[in-house]
């Protein structure tokens, strides 16, 4: 048996058939509390309040934009009691015009962009053809600081062109370039030339020339079919390379130069140039004489700057010569007292060069510190000061600059753990001396403006970060194995900074450490983005790393060198570089590529082996011991690998192009 139950109903049961009524007369409502802005958002227009309170269902807001934010109407309808039933916004995001989106992309990274662009059809096909959206992936990858991407002029020589084109092959015999669809917006093409340009580097698809100190054959490409014994014959019989004999290098975007020094019962030097813009190629090779003896050399708009070895021969602290007029000299500077060219002379080895821009800076011992500054190519002086603080028991290691700002290190010769940081802003006659700070246990400096930042590295592994205007030192990276084998001794007290002798005193927070740590730890700085440490030297006992962390100290990740997957040599030392998507580490056979954001392995680029080193240097008149690459360049539109070129010799420098 079934029972049913009514419902009950506190209102009366309404009549099957109603009379009609007219509709009440509407009237303004009452003034009441609306609460909030949001909740005044969320109703319709108000009327005669009922006798019970109304319960009011709130609406879910919408994921991306408050409803009225999208239409600011139905809020001032709501609020003024106007007429009309309530509305609710149906905003969706695929309804966002393009502009909306444009600034969206500016905040966002050039992954999350591309999923973007791939998200749905509509998203394509809004941002398949949008300049601007392309451009912002291109800048975010830094693909559009590469002149052979921008420019078009190859693109419109193909389509030009009647007959085929040859395809340009690399190494592995595979296309190096592509041809975008010139429907395609200009920085998508650039996008997807750039591709192409990464995929040849981690593919070690490349195209490669050899530079050689040899006045046969200066330059060689480099393929697989290359028979290295016929480029020995056609080298001739050349002498081998003395004791005493030695080579200077430089190169900016246009030139490469090369100082090959002769010294025997006399001294002299040939210069050799190349014109590396394009396919490097030869341009000639002249004699010059003892003025030209020099250690340090820099290639600069169209001429080379030097510091002659012999400052009173050549009668000039710096000199500069004229690429385009076969080395002839464009102009010079000597100081004028006797006094100071005769100091100059004794301490000749002392002397740093440093080109920044369209000036040079040199920090000289003559016979106390003094630092020059002169306009190039006329090395007329702009400025000249004496560093007096400094002892001339000091040496001047390195001078780094970045835009007008220059750091000079400085180590002292009887204890190299106490240097010596002086902060310059180089400005022509505005020059000035910003900063002297005495500091301890300095490896290296790297240097960055727009904000400032100096980052020091530490023999203990440590990273700091200097400020040349307070000259505080603050941690930034704290080496976690530096605790175990370092002890705090002594320090150098500033007041003492002029004697010979360490000062008594208390501990300082920036004391030096003792005994040093000699993994020989290596600091580079990639364009404001990440920040890696790495132990460079050959059978480090703790093993050789790479770490990397982020700006706000996080470490990203760690790159163990000694695994037998990247076959790095555990007996010579490692070079490393870095750009917008690669860190390469690098010894004298192969070149291996990481991720530089997340430190994936994306494979290896050999390096063509020397045809000979029989005619290097003896072992025990090198002037390094440990073998291994001198250095490298990486950006990604090209790699520039000098050798070691004391053992190598005349191989001198690879040059690889991905595009």
């Amino acid at each position: 048996m079934s029972m049913r139950y009514k419902l009950r109903s506190s209102v009366k049961q309404a009549n099957p058939n109603p009379t009609p009524t007219p509709p009440p007369k509407q009237t303004s409502p009452p003034p009441r509390d609306l609460g909030s802005e949001s909740d005044a958002s969320q109703g319709g227009h108000y009327c005669s309040p009922p006798k019970k309170p109304r319960v009011v269902r709130r609406r879910k807001k919408t994921a991306f934009y408050h409803h009225h934010a999208v239409h600011p109407s139905l809020t001032n309808a709501s609020a003024q009691g106007e007429e009309g039933p309530a509305r609710c916004s149906t905003v969706k995001i695929t309804d966002l015009p393009q502009e909306v989106l444009l600034h969206v992309s500016s905040y966002l990274d050039a992954q999350t962009l591309l999923a973007l662009f791939q998200t749905n059809r509509w998203f394509h096909n809004m941002l398949a053809h949008c300049n601007p959206f392309w451009k912002f992936i291109c800048a975010k990858e830094e693909l559009a600081n590469y002149q052979c991407l921008l420019s078009e002029d190859e693109d419109k020589e193909e389509q030009d062109s009647e007959e085929p084109q040859p395809v340009k092959l690399g190494w592995r015999g595979r296309p190096m370039r592509v041809s975008p669809n010139p429907e395609y917006p200009y920085w998508r093409r650039v996008f997807l030339k750039g591709l192409q340009m990464r995929r040849n580097i981690w593919q070690s698809n490349y195209e490669g020339w050899r530079i050689y100190a040899n006045a046969n054959v200066p330059v060689t490409k480099l393929t697989p079919d290359l028979d290295l014994n016929q480029v020995k014959i056609q080298m001739g019989n050349y002498p081998k390379l003395s004791e005493n004999d030695d080579l200077k290098i430089d190169w900016d975007d246009k030139y490469l130069v090369v100082f090959h020094f002769f010294r025997g019962e006399g001294e002299s030097c040939a210069i050799q140039l190349w014109d590396i813009a394009e396919e490097p190629r030869f341009q000639y090779q002249v004699s010059k004489g003892l003025e030209c003896i020099t250690d340090k050399v820099s290639v600069v708009n169209d001429h080379v700057v030097i510091v002659p070895s012999w400052p009173l021969e050549a009668q000039a602290v710096i000199m500069t010569l004229d690429i385009k007029n076969q080395m002839s000299e464009v102009g010079k500077f000597i100081f004028q007292e006797e006094e100071k060219r005769a100091a100059l002379d004794e301490q000749w080895e002392h002397t740093q060069l440093r080109v920044i821009k369209n000036e040079a800076m040199v920090a000289c011992r003559c016979p106390d510190w003094h630092l020059v500054v002169v306009d190039l190519p006329s090395c007329k002086p702009s400025f000249e000061v004496s560093l007096s603080q400094i002892a001339t028991g000091y040496d001047c290691q390195h001078i780094r600059s970045y835009k007008q700002t220059a750091m000079i290190l400085f180590s002292r010769k009887s204890n190299d753990s106490a240097n010596i940081l002086v902060t310059v802003d180089v400005n022509g006659k505005d020059t000035k001396v910003r900063s002297i700070h005495h500091c301890f246990d300095v490896a290296d400096v790297a240097l960055f403006t727009d904000p400032e930042e100096v980052y020091i590295m530490k023999r203990n592994g440590d990273v700091v970060q200097f400020d040349a205007n307070l000259k505080t030192e603050t941690i930034k990276i704290a080496n976690e194995e530096a605790s175990a084998v370092m002890q705090p001794i002594i320090p150098v007290n500033e007041s003492h900074a002029n004697s010979n002798h360490p000062a008594p005193g208390p501990h300082a927070p920036n004391a030096p450490h003792a005994p040093h740590n000699t993994n020989e730890y290596q600091l580079f700085v990639n364009r404001k983005e990440q920040i890696c440490v790495m132990q460079s030297a050959p059978e480090v006992p703790q093993g050789r790393h790479i770490k990397v962390y982020t700006y706000s100290e996080h470490k990203l990740y760690t790159i163990n060198l000694d695994l037998c997957r990247f076959g790095i040599s555990r007996d010579e030392s490692i070079c490393i570089y870095t750009n917008g998507a690669f860190l390469a580490a690098a010894d004298s056979k192969k070149f291996t590529m990481f991720n530089v954001k997340t430190g994936k392995y994306l494979g290896s680029i050999q390096i063509p082996v020397h045809l000979e080193r029989t005619k290097g240097k003896e072992e025990k008149d090198c002037m390094f011991e440990q073998t291994g690459l001198s250095l490298f360049i990486f950006d990604e539109d090209k790699l520039m690998a000098v050798h070691d070129y004391e053992r190598s010799f005349p191989a001198v420098l690879d040059i690889y192009k991905f595009w």
